[in-house]
């Protein structure tokens, strides 16, 4: 198990069967197939798109000790992929080289052995030297009928582990791993549930946390049995044979990686490119409502919507306009909002969907906020609920741009109705590709008691973003 133990040398706070848990948290993993791409071995590891390489990095999350640091691995290459779409790295830490008709010659040695079924999928990987080979490997892989890994059977120097894995619907990285092995006289079976808060363009997984439940016992006896439980938090670097070119120039990389890195992000999801730190509006009202161009007059103090935000260096809102305070642990995980009995919920794609502020079932100072967006991670409705009021902003795009073109508002509150509708016009942007000013021009009307009473208003405002930047 040299190799196995070299792979995973950052696991010594982990009994046995955690390392192999951890191993099968690692190894399992979700575009369209480029040219001369076969993106079978690709799709046997989890992952979709013409994937070249995958780097991971591995937390703690739990159990840490005084000082410890939670990042236990630090950027390492766990999947490599040819331009053919043939694995050439495996996370079981398998090693595949081919000659240039693309038939395997070498593995971990030169005696390694691979085959494949009829569809060209992995069937064995095989690695021994001689019969008492302390390096030995045998690890045979089933797939199911969408050419997902169903099983990994691994044979080392005397230890054997299977992996099995469950998946939901039609997504190619599990929900569950099983874990079941014995190593000499020592057996164990290991439980991984997943929870998936990131994902990128090609629908790949990018952050994760792996819950895992940990049972052991040696030699058959009952009195030596235990149990332990943990979790891990898992960051991966995907990088495409797709991506930008990179001999490109450097002020082009710097602002492909500003639109590019912010996609399905909080930053992106509320508006902005780049690395955001933390912006504010000024507001202003119109000198002549009707002019072509406003100038703006006497300044305007306002709870608008878009009045400001920070975020963390990873990208992660820290504050919003909709009276929401996130704080996160080490690992990237929510730990407290204004006070800590806040609740915050992500997506699949890792995107805000939920914020509740209650400290008890009277509480006066209690709001819910709930996210909505579109297939772009675009924010299109934010639904509030407050003490005895509620209200609702739907929000309209042109094209790809990711700040909105209008804004439809309605509220209630005590028996007061408001609805509006706002327009925006764009007149300046900095750099990075983030608007920092514009033009509203609004109209709406206010009823109270009933429709009767409605009476219709109209004006406009010039606002102007200041944004720092990390």
């Amino acid at each position: 198990m040299k190799k196995i133990a070299k792979k995973y040398k950052f696991l010594g706070f982990l009994a046995l069967p955690s390392l192999m848990m951890l191993a099968a948290c690692i190894g399992a993993g979700g575009g369209a197939e480029e040219e001369g791409y076969n993106p079978q071995d690709a799709l046997t590891f989890g992952l979709t798109g013409d994937v070249k390489e995958v780097r991971i990095l591995v937390a703690k999350t739990a159990n840490l000790l005084p000082g410890e640091d939670p990042w236990v691995e630090d950027d390492e290459p766990l999947m490599t992929f040819d331009e053919r779409g043939r694995v050439t790295l495996d996370p079981y830490g398998n090693v595949y080289v081919y000659d240039e008709n693309g038939r395997f010659v070498k593995g971990l040695s030169d005696k390694t052995k691979v085959t494949r079924d009829d569809e060209g999928r992995l069937g064995n990987y095989d690695n021994e030297l001689g019969l008492n080979d302390r390096d030995m490997r045998h690890i045979t892989f089933t797939h199911d009928e969408k050419g997902r890994l169903l099983t990994s059977e691994q044979t080392y120097w005397e230890a054997i582990s299977t992996d099995s894995m469950v998946y939901e619907g039609s997504k190619v990285y599990p929900a569950k791993t099983i874990t079941e092995g014995q190593a000499e006289a020592d057996t164990y079976k290991v439980t991984t549930t997943y929870k998936y808060v990131k994902t990128d363009a090609h629908g790949n997984w990018t952050e994760r946390y792996c819950y895992y439940t940990a049972e052991s016992m040696i030699a058959d006896n009952e009195t030596t049995r235990s149990t332990n439980e943990g979790e891990t938090f898992e960051r991966r670097k995907i990088v495409y044979y797709s991506d930008e070119p990179e001999e490109k120039e450097a002020d082009d990389e710097e602002a492909s990686a500003d639109v590019a890195g912010t996609t399905a992000t909080d930053v992106r999801a509320f508006g902005f490119l780049g690395s955001v730190k933390e912006s504010f509006c000024n507001m202003y009202e119109a000198d002549d409502i009707d002019a072509d161009e406003l100038e703006k007059g006497e300044p305007v103090n306002s709870n608008d919507s878009e009045q400001g935000y920070s975020f963390s260096a990873d990208g992660q809102i820290l504050t919003d306009p909709y009276g929401g305070v996130y704080e996160y642990d080490n690992g990237g995980r929510f730990v407290k909002g204004i006070t800590e009995k806040s609740v915050m919920r992500r997506d699949a794609k890792g995107r805000i969907v939920y914020y509740l502020q209650q400290n008890d079932d009277d509480d006066d100072a209690r709001f819910e906020n709930k996210f909505t967006y579109d297939d772009q991670d675009r924010l299109i409705k934010v639904e509030r609920t407050f003490w005895e009021s509620s209200s609702v902003e739907v929000f309209s795009y042109e094209g790809d741009n990711i700040y909105p073109s209008s804004r439809e508002f309605r509220s209630e509150e005590e028996g007061t109705s408001i609805e509006s509708r706002t327009e925006y016009r764009y007149t300046k942007f900095d750099d990075k590709g983030n608007w920092t000013k514009r033009e509203q021009h609004y109209r709406g009307s206010t009823a109270e008691g009933d429709e009767s009473s409605r009476t219709s208003w109209r004006g406009a405002m010039v606002v102007e973003r200041e944004i720092e930047y990390y």
